[in-house]
């Protein structure tokens, strides 16, 4: 979902999923120092002008600007499961967060491209009202089993209704701009362990210590029929990697 914090997202990001801990993360540092914001401002819906397939880093430089910050993708293929991603190899990650003690907002925009410098998906979040991103509550989130959906939903056979009776009601539901697509669902899991810490660096603060977290998500794709047309997803969770390294 994302991290000069560079060191901070070099660090969190081989510990997570592309986008959401680095985001928690954002929050913490937010909270612990009372900062005004983090990043740079943009608009989420620019986004969208971006086309999978066929834009090029040029293209989302002059959309977007310069990146918060790039990310190796080919150095975490083993450090997570993953699935519908092999494509690629750099991401681009924006972001903004801002707040106080009290409480704080973020939003992001993940763009990974190809070897050719070609955008092979983006992805986007935001807790901000005026972006108006539909999903469930936090609390109705509900843990997925993603290896079962690896295995088990088809390009081109699956629809909306079997997809629901495998995996439940509960997705993020967002437009993005790639040929034939008419819906992205997005299923959304975290867990942050009460024990394991994570140790964050940054050139102002020092080091911040966080509980890490656990985090899964499946992308799934529909055509204006309701069929599935495209399926990535990702998980480090120990139990999804082990299954991952393992077949």
């Amino acid at each position: 979902m994302f991290l000069k914090i560079y060191d901070a997202a070099k660090n969190i990001y081989e510990l997570k999923s592309k986008m959401g801990l680095l985001l928690l993360s954002l929050m913490g540092i937010l909270f612990l120092t009372s900062c005004a914001s983090i990043g740079r401002q943009f608009q989420l819906s620019n986004a969208n002008q971006i086309i999978i397939g066929t834009s090029t880093r040029s293209d989302v430089r002059s959309i977007l600007g310069n990146p918060y910050t790039e990310i190796d993708v080919t150095a975490l293929k083993n450090k997570r499961m993953h699935f519908g991603d092999e494509t690629a190899t750099t991401m681009w990650l924006y972001i903004y967060a801002d707040g106080s003690a009290l409480g704080a907002s973020s939003k992001s925009i993940a763009v990974e491209f190809d070897a050719n410098g070609r955008v092979v998906n983006y992805n986007f979040d935001s807790s901000y009202g005026d972006d108006k991103i539909k999903e469930p509550k936090k609390e109705e989130w509900k843990d997925f089993d993603i290896y079962m959906a690896k295995e088990k939903i088809a390009r081109g056979k699956t629809t909306q209704l079997e997809v629901i009776s495998l995996l439940g009601d509960k997705y993020r539901e967002v437009a993005i701009n790639k040929p034939d697509t008419k819906v992205r669902w997005v299923y959304f899991y975290q867990s942050k362990s009460p024990d394991e810490k994570i140790t964050v660096s940054h050139h102002w603060w020092g080091n911040v210590e966080v509980n890490k977290t656990y985090l899964k998500v499946l992308n799934l794709d529909f055509n204006d029929k309701g069929t599935v047309i495209d399926l990535r997803g990702e998980s480090n969770f120990p139990n999804d990697l082990d299954k991952f390294l393992t077949k």
